[in-house]
């Protein structure tokens, strides 16, 4: 039985341009992995992980000095640009301010730190700004960085946390 040749150009072909198309997608892919991991470098990983690691027992005894003073701390988001701290505990009275430090849990440029001044009421306050929805890690801290608490606050879903010294 005879078959006519196909007498087009490749170029009209499918079969030339199926295979063209397989290490194209390749090449689109793994040229969209380098702009996407060249715009958003990783925050996470530090250079001086062992330093680091060493501060870890530095950072345990802070939370020690927050147990041994029994203190709890309540944090309210007013809003989502306000925050309120009602601590108590040993020593508390003494304090004009705090600090407190919202950490974004994967983008450290969108970390905030604040200082929250005491008001007549005995509560601290401060104006933040804006929290785009995350679970971020909430720290306070006195000026001297004596103690810590410290805990996760789910915004916009959660809009109180208690915090207590890390067992």
């Amino acid at each position: 039985m005879y078959r006519p040749m196909d007498t087009r150009p490749w170029y009209r072909q499918f079969w030339p341009w199926f295979l063209i198309a397989i290490p194209a997608a390749g090449v689109v892919a793994s040229l969209s992995t380098v702009i996407i991991a060249s715009h958003s470098p990783d925050g996470v990983v530090v250079d001086d992980y062992y330093k680091r690691g060493l501060a870890i027992n530095t950072d345990l005894a802070r939370d020690r000095r927050a147990a041994d003073l029994a203190l709890r701390a309540q944090l309210r988001m007013q809003n989502s640009q306000r925050v309120q701290v009602v601590l108590t505990g040993a020593e508390t009275d003494l304090l004009p301010a705090l600090d407190l430090r919202l950490l974004h849990p994967t983008k450290a440029g969108r970390d905030q730190r604040v200082t929250l001044q005491r008001t007549a009421g005995g509560r601290f306050e401060a104006a933040v700004a804006h929290l785009e929805p995350a679970h971020w890690h909430v720290l306070i801290e006195p000026p001297g960085r004596d103690w810590r608490l410290q805990d996760r606050l789910q915004w916009p879903q959660t809009a109180e946390i208690r915090l207590r010294p890390a067992q």
